[in-house]
């Protein structure tokens, strides 16, 4: 008798496993469904399990799962975020362009320094200390590419064609066309030199659609690291134009 009530225990556990798994398997169809009649699914590729929030999204962006997107954040056109990214906070601009790698985390809220505590969660004196916490604006220019795991703390720019390594904890502003990296974040050297800096700001490639840059796709390809010349050439031309 006992084996018997075992075994009748045992399967009713294996049922009671089996419909949980049903049951959360159909909440996230359900959710994933929800979501796709957000408009923000038509121009842009977003997988499953992304917390989108509020994030305005310009179009063409790949938003990879999981990630979580909390605050006024607006993303550029062609943007890639990959999995686990997480930005959070104020005002978070990313422009046209930008390839941020796993893991990254950008935030643009800072917690109390001057009260007794820096704990702001609803838990606390009925939320009232949310209010102590203070919004701040992170901007990330077009063509910036951030390494798996980077770290941007509140209140920071980033120029346009810079490159974070992996692992970076960036708490310093970084200018266009340069490569910072470390902890704390400090600048490894500059892309280009100052002149091709300044003729590729003036250019503003990031502004075309794919389609129209087919037509510069020689430039694209070259070795301008090998070939600085070649691109000092190229963008002349285009400016004269």
């Amino acid at each position: 008798m006992s084996n018997m009530i075992g075994n009748i225990m045992n399967k009713s556990a294996r049922l009671i496993a089996l419909m949980h798994r049903v049951t959360g398997w159909l909440l996230k169809k359900t959710r994933n469904e929800l979501a796709r009649k957000d408009e923000r699914y038509e121009n842009n590729r977003i997988g499953p399990n992304v917390d989108l929030g509020t994030a305005v999204l310009q179009g063409g962006c790949v938003i990879k799962h999981p990630v979580f997107l909390r605050g006024d954040i607006t993303i550029g056109k062609y943007s890639t975020l990959g999995p686990e990214c997480v930005l959070h906070g104020g005002v978070i601009q990313i422009g046209n362009y930008c390839q941020l790698g796993p893991r990254v985390a950008v935030y643009a809220l800072n917690h109390p320094m001057n009260r007794v505590t820096t704990y702001v969660n609803s838990t606390l004196l009925d939320g009232k200390l949310k209010t102590s916490a203070s919004d701040e604006t992170v901007i990330i220019g077009n063509d910036v590419w951030i390494g798996y795991g980077a770290v941007i703390l509140p209140g920071i720019n980033i120029g346009n064609g810079a490159v974070i390594g992996a692992g970076a904890v960036v708490s310093r502003n970084i200018g266009s066309y340069e490569v910072a990296a470390g902890n704390p974040a400090r600048i490894v050297k500059k892309r280009f030199d100052p002149e091709l800096i300044e003729l590729l700001s003036e250019w503003e490639w990031w502004k075309l659609d794919p389609d129209e840059l087919k037509k510069h796709e020689e430039i694209f390809l070259e070795d301008v690291i090998s070939n600085p010349e070649v691109l000092r050439k190229y963008l002349k031309k285009i400016a004269a134009r």
